[in-house]
């Protein structure tokens, strides 16, 4: 269909070219031009589509094989284990919802940031210490579970 639209814009040029040559009429050869011009759009304007159509199919589907990839890799990332201190809870109130946030340091200084849920924020007390369960995915902190030392 596409080889359609091509003809008839070529077709279009030939009558432009030659319209120079053939003298008389020039309302009919300018009529025939857009005529040419416009129906060569039209098949080309729907293959236009059908290729944009395309082009956003395969985007979608990569867009499924990153998010695929993502959870693969989050499935592989191993388990850190550590010991560390609680320094801290702290609320992130925005829009009518509630983050909860615990403050972990580590023996080496290092202080992290986790988000937890609900429960886990009620059963965990500041300053006390055990051991952290958590996975590292692209620089986002993942809280699993913590332990504490009794």
């Amino acid at each position: 269909m596409l080889w359609l639209g091509y003809i008839i814009y070529l077709g279009g040029l030939i009558v432009g070219v030659f319209s120079f040559v053939w003298d008389g009429l020039v309302w009919l050869k300018v009529l025939l031009l857009v005529i040419w011009l416009f129906l060569g759009g039209i098949i080309l304007g729907k293959r236009s589509k059908k290729a944009f159509e395309k082009m956003g199919e395969k985007a979608e589907a990569t867009k499924k094989k990153i998010e695929a990839a993502k959870k693969k890799i989050a499935k592989a990332e191993i388990e850190k284990n550590e010991d560390v201190k609680v320094v801290a809870k702290s609320l992130d109130i925005n829009s009518g919802f509630a983050s909860h946030y615990i403050s972990f340091e580590f023996f080496d200084g290092i202080r992290k940031n986790f988000r937890v849920d609900v429960n886990e924020y009620n059963k965990i007390i500041e300053n006390e210490t055990g051991t952290l369960t958590y996975k590292e995915i692209m620089n986002r902190l993942i809280f699993i579970n913590f332990q504490r030392h009794t």
